[in-house]
């Protein structure tokens, strides 16, 4: 389908440097993008995948059609649910624009010969957006249309501010080196922003898209959704070293954290580190051993406060105007002037910052002169107290979870890295890796109630959104296999799919559901490859998971009854197909060769066989492994002796690709899907970047 999607950005990045004095220097970074783009219609994207290919995209006979002569599905007998996607996409006119500010500045002050240092420093990340969409009145036919305008329009200002003070001494007595430092952080973040739509609003031009030109009574003005929130943070932190003639260090660091976002604010989180360079010891340098640049091992643990939920997950909500879910007239009628006012969430009045603990082993290592580098770690990473969607009981009030410390989630795993550069003649290359292995686990669960979503289950000793259901073996492919499988079992036929009986009781039910894989990979890594030679360089990079899985929601649709969108091209080739006794001898008696028409061999069970034929099984999950690059960057940097006449120590242009190709045995558009279950997600793009880099 043609779409008419577009991006375009303007990045000016900027940075200085100053030495005011020998105590004192100053320094600031500011990075502004301008960007607009056309947000693709991703509904219109599902439809084209899911419609039937029978009908053309325009039709002049179809006289319904305004002001556009679109065709539409409807017009053959297909549902409601159909429509023309060609049509929905170009009555889609949504776009966005915004600017991205980063900048931070310091200042750093030096005393007692550089022993003591005060820095103080500033940053800000500032966000400002407008947003439009708007719909023309149009017909395409039956359901698909608008019958009036509708133009909707979002502003919004995110602010986040950060200022850190931090005191350091650091000093040298002999073999020993140390430092003490400590530090003050204040965050201040704020989101604000209004939204609203009308209807009836003239489509004479783009200038004309106003809410104000439309009815006065169809506008409608509320605050952005999500809500606008303001959210403050303290924090105060203390860092000791320790270093004894580079070859035995320690680190003890000590936070204190609070956040508005919690009931009890203060969060304190210690951490300490410890490391041998054995390289370093006088036995080692005896052996004379020129290969080895550097071994270390090192240890620690450390605990560090999260506070990334919603700045109103700890706050009561309540409604009144809702007729049917939770408000109540204040009087004898339904339709009384007033409404009562009914708790819609629950929450935690002991709610407290969730803490990640993490326990780690490694070793670093360096072999001829850095041609060959790595690092191998070991970890166990703890969040204590995580902080988990809850169902309050009914009578409390639960239209909505709350968020709750209920949980302890484990991960635990291993990573490589790896590394080799080295140069042959003019050319300088290096290859670099890195791979993990993590075990993901929920170790606790205050309450012991399992926590469902879609298609997956959160419980003890089980994953985090575990995928849940029924093992798929196949499809029964005559009644005698019925009899024997599942006896007890009523309303199951030949064509049927058929499930592992987990407890053998001949019967299908909630009793065979198990755990049936995780969307959290197992394995990732990483290839960076590089190269330079005469001023030109280039840069691979290479990202992969292994170990996970996918539920392709999407097939799961295409391989249904159709009665909500088309079947797949290979359903008539691999779906169950069989007629009952009755049905065979009618069609003989009309004259039709039943047996040309059945496939009783399908792989694919009868969509309008038994209702659990669609149940969540490991029919839908695939392997959800995948290799993609990245990223590709070339460039050219000009001679010095060129750009040296116009005061510029170095001029660089490139370009970069991302996203340039992917493998991976998934079905699906994109193996990258976030939630694990992908619905026809909109696949990432293929973006091509020119630029240029100045110093001066």
């Amino acid at each position: 389908m043609d779409s008419d999607n577009w991006y375009s950005r303007i990045n000016f990045r900027a940075r200085i440097d100053q030495k005011v004095k020998d105590w004192l220097t100053l320094g600031a970074n500011a990075l502004i993008s301008d960007y607009s783009r056309k947000d693709p219609n991703s509904g219109a994207f599902y439809q084209a995948f899911v419609n039937p290919p029978v009908y053309p995209v325009y039709n002049d006979a179809n006289t319904d059609a305004y002001p556009v002569n679109f065709d539409s599905p409807q017009r053959y007998g297909f549902g409601g649910s159909y429509g023309n996607p060609y049509a929905a996409n170009y009555y889609s006119d949504s776009t966005t624009d915004g600017l991205d500010l980063v900048f931070s500045t310091y200042a750093e002050l030096k005393f007692f010969q550089d022993r003591l240092k005060l820095r103080s420093a500033y940053n800000l990340d500032f966000e400002a957006y407008k947003s439009a969409g708007y719909t023309p009145e149009y017909l395409v036919y039956g359901t698909q249309g608008s019958g009036t305008s509708v133009q909707s329009k979002a502003f919004g200002i995110r602010r986040k501010q950060i200022i850190d003070n931090t005191l350091t001494w650091a000093d040298r007595k002999g073999p020993h080196s140390y430092s003490v430092m400590l530090g003050q952080s204040t965050r201040i973040e704020t989101m604000q922003g209004l939204s609203g739509s009308a209807t009836s609003v003239p489509d004479i031009d783009q200038q004309s898209h106003y809410i104000g030109l439309g009815s006065t009574n169809g506008i409608s003005v509320t605050d952005l959704n999500p809500s606008p929130y303001t959210f403050h943070g303290l924090s105060f932190f203390t860092r000791g070293t320790y270093n004894y003639k580079d070859t035995y260090l320690a680190t003890v660091t000590m936070r204190a954290d609070a956040s508005s976002k919690y009931q009890q604010k203060w969060g304190f989180f210690p951490s300490v580190a410890v490391a041998w360079r054995l390289s370093e010891e006088p036995f080692m340098r005896d052996l004379e051993l020129d290969w080895l640049d550097n071994i270390k091992f090192r240890a620690g643990y450390g605990q560090v406060g999260n506070d990334g939920v919603s700045s109103n997950a700890f706050q009561l909500t309540m409604g009144s105007g809702d007729k049917v879910f939770y408000g109540y007239p204040l009087g004898n009628v339904q339709d009384a002037a007033s409404f009562g006012a009914a708790v819609l969430t629950q929450i935690d009045r002991d709610g407290k910052w969730e803490t990640n603990e993490q326990w780690d082993a490694g070793v670093d290592f360096s072999f001829w002169n850095g041609k060959l580098s790595g690092a191998i770690d070991y970890f166990r990473r703890n969040t204590l107290d995580a902080l988990l969607p809850v169902n309050a009981p009914a009578h409390v009030g639960n239209r909505y979870t709350m968020v709750r410390n209920v949980g302890n989630i484990r991960n635990e795993g291993v990573e490589i890295t790896l590394g080799h550069e080295n140069k042959v003649g003019p050319v300088h290359y290096n290859i670099s890796g890195n791979i993990s292995y993590i075990h993901n686990e929920l170790t606790k669960l205050n309450g012991g109630s399992p926590l469902w979503d879609d298609r997956v289950k959160t419980d003890l000793g089980m994953p985090l959104n575990a995928f849940w259901g029924y093992e798929y073996e196949g499809v029964y492919l005559s009644e005698e296999e019925v009899a024997a499988n599942v006896p007890n079992m009523e309303g199951v036929h030949a064509g049927d799919a058929r499930y592992k009986d987990q407890n053998g009781d001949s019967i299908i039910n909630d009793d065979d559901a198990v755990y049936l894989g995780t969307s959290f990979p197992k394995v990732t890594y990483g290839i960076n490859l590089g190269a330079d030679f005469y001023g030109v360089d280039i840069q691979l990079f290479f990202q992969g998971v292994a170990g996970n899985q996918i539920y392709n929601a999407l097939r799961e649709r295409l391989e249904s009854d159709g009665s909500s969108n088309a079947l797949a091209s290979y359903m008539k080739d691999q779906v169950w197909i069989g007629y009952t006794e009755g049905v065979q001898q009618a069609m003989l008696n009309k004259g039709i060769n039943y047996m040309e028409l059945e496939n009783r061999d399908g792989t694919i069970p009868n969509p309008l066989g038994h209702s659990d034929n669609m149940a969540n099984s490991t029919r839908f999950l695939e392997n959800g492994s995948y290799l993609r690059l990245k990223n590709l960057q070339i460039g050219y940097t000009f001679p010095l002796k060129w750009t040296q006449k116009f005061h510029c120590s170095r001029l660089r242009v490139y370009a970069t690709a991302s996203n340039l190709f992917t493998i991976t045995k998934y079905s699906g558009y994109d193996p990258e899907v976030g939630s694990g279950v992908d619905y026809g997600n909109y696949p990432q793009s293929r973006t091509f970047t020119f630029g240029l880099n100045a110093n001066f």
